[in-house]
């Protein structure tokens, strides 16, 4: 079938292949998505840092890249919660200790830029409320998102599947659309606001949600969302352009919401086609995937430290560095980890 691959379950691999190609497991098409949009994400602060080489249109097509993440983070949740069978509250507990493991580079990462910054003036409660707050870095925003969304998760996959009908599918996402968008917006950034006095996870909510009706609907309508996400990416493209990029902001809407959503799966479509996808670099996409979190976390600051030599060459450079930097510093992260478990075990 054009663009759509039959699903077949492995019980060897424990894991749902292809019958045309084993590359494209769901955990491979996940970390090549993750890949691209934080390509995405580097971009656009490169075009921050160094505002003399920006490309406007270049740059209104990186702001998918939040909902992206939002999305594959939906659908992540989504196949640990199918594979091991959780259910909702039973398996709340031992699904958030998992997830908390993301603290703790986040934890590390506000200690380094803090360091950085506050080298001459250490002070330890200074540091313990910029971990608390999410303040060590404006783009520490989205860990709080993240976990925000976490904590709902469980009840909005037990709500999506206690009622397996489209209509009741559809009047959720009408619910949280109108609620999230009208009734209680988001009104500034999500980083604009100060942690615990709002629930910032709110403007990603529909995205969060349309992720999660992703991986329950896939399977069976997997052509039919890949046609309509093909009509309604093209009829936002055609306003993005007409509009100058104007729903293209930090604030999420509907249509920024729409843009990336049928955007991710065009393109979660169109990677599984081998005639198509072999002529993609997927293994280093899905490598950068894989390291999605610590480039994330520490591609700003080098970016920063880069930008203070303003040259063209500088900022080309400077987009690699950035990636290559984090890399070493998650490899050193690592290592650090991985010495104090030992000397934890001794003890």
């Amino acid at each position: 079938m054009f663009l759509s691959p039959k699903l077949k379950y492995n019980e060897y691999d424990n894991i749902y292949i292809t019958n045309i190609s084993a590359f494209m497991k769901r955990e491979k098409w996940i970390d090549v998505l993750r890949g691209i949009a934080i390509i995405a994400v580097i971009t656009d602060h490169l075009f921050v840092f160094f505002p003399k080489i920006r490309i406007t249109e270049v740059g209104w097509h990186t702001f998918f890249s939040v909902n992206w993440f939002i999305f594959l983070s939906a659908v992540t949740n989504t196949l640990s919660y199918q594979k091991k069978k959780m259910s909702f509250p039973g398996s709340y507990l031992p699904y958030l200790k998992k997830r908390a493991v993301i603290l703790l580079p986040y934890i590390f990462a506000t200690v380094i830029y803090y360091l950085f910054y506050s080298y001459q003036h250490l002070n330890l409660p200074t540091l313990a409320e910029q971990i608390f707050y999410f303040t060590g870095s404006v783009h520490f925003y989205f860990i709080l998102v993240i976990i925000e969304l976490y904590l709902v998760f469980p009840l909005l996959y037990m709500i999506f599947t206690k009622v397996s009908k489209i209509w009741w599918h559809l009047a959720a996402i009408f619910i949280i659309a109108f609620s999230t968008m009208k009734l209680f917006p988001l009104n500034q950034p999500p980083w604009m606001y100060h942690p615990y006095t709002t629930f910032i996870a709110s403007s990603y909510l529909l995205t969060f949600s349309l992720g999660i009706l992703y991986m329950i609907y896939e399977k069976h309508f997997g052509k039919l969302l890949f046609i309509f996400s093909i009509v309604v990416f093209s009829i936002m493209e055609v306003f993005l352009f007409y509009s100058k990029g104007i729903f293209i902001i930090s604030i999420p809407n509907l249509k920024l919401i729409a843009w990336s959503v049928s955007g991710i799966i065009i393109s979660k479509t169109i990677i599984s086609y081998p005639a198509i996808g072999r002529f993609l670099p997927r293994k280093t996409l899905a490598f950068l995937g894989k390291h999605s979190m610590f480039i994330y976390l520490f591609h700003f600051l080098i970016l920063e430290l880069m930008s203070k030599i303003n040259i063209f060459f500088i900022a080309i450079l400077a987009f690699v560095i950035s990636i290559l930097g984090s890399l070493m510093i998650e490899y050193l992260y690592n290592r650090l980890q991985t010495g104090v478990n030992i000397i934890l075990k001794r003890e």
